[in-house]
């Protein structure tokens, strides 16, 4: 599976995902589903960073099924966290907040995994859509 899920560290205060080379939106379904079932362990609300960094580039369709998931996959996560040293990963983000007015304040974007893992243990720095 061109996706790898499971927990970000020690804590359990956060679900890794790691997309690699060519993926579908099954395989993101699958991973999100995966990464949930994780998190009902923790017993609280967790944390979700998903690396795109090893990833060739998003499947067909991106706009509708980025939507449909997001719908869902915010009533489950604290925080989300995409990692992505692509610097249009910023701009493209930018252009879903007229869709999602909560999305300013659940998701932002890193450049490395490093700066996803403190914005995820330190809160989120300013909001993507206002970068």
């Amino acid at each position: 599976m061109p996706v790898r899920v499971g927990w970000g560290d020690a804590e359990k205060s956060y679900i890794y995902l790691q997309l690699i080379g060519h993926w579908s939106w099954n395989d993101w379904n699958q991973a999100l589903l995966d990464g949930r079932l994780l998190a009902q362990e923790a017993g609280r609300s967790v944390g979700l960073m998903a690396n795109f960094a090893d990833s060739f580039s998003l499947p067909t369709n991106s706009l509708m099924h980025y939507q449909r998931s997001m719908d869902h996959e915010f009533a489950v996560w604290r925080l989300i966290v995409l990692v992505s040293p692509n610097p249009l990963m910023r701009p493209i983000m930018r252009l879903f907040r007229p869709m999602y007015p909560r999305f300013q304040q659940r998701i932002t974007v890193a450049a490395t995994i490093q700066e996803a893992r403190n914005i995820l243990k330190y809160g989120a720095r300013k909001p993507v859509a206002n970068t």
